[in-house]
């Protein structure tokens, strides 16, 4: 696999497949810096703030 784009154009959709596609190794760097953002926001989140909703 070659080493993806820093900055890949973003298709309308996503395509549908049970495996990875060249559209998804174009995205790595994207997917991962959307996990460990997700994470960090819920790292920040107090477990008791979260589940009372509030």
């Amino acid at each position: 696999m070659q080493q993806p784009p820093l900055d890949p154009s973003v298709a309308d959709s996503a395509p549908e497949a049970s495996c990875l596609t060249g559209y998804d190794e174009q995205h790595l760097i994207t997917y991962g810096e959307v996990a460990e953002a997700t994470i960090a926001v819920s790292d920040r989140v107090s477990p008791y703030v979260a589940a009372s909703g509030g």
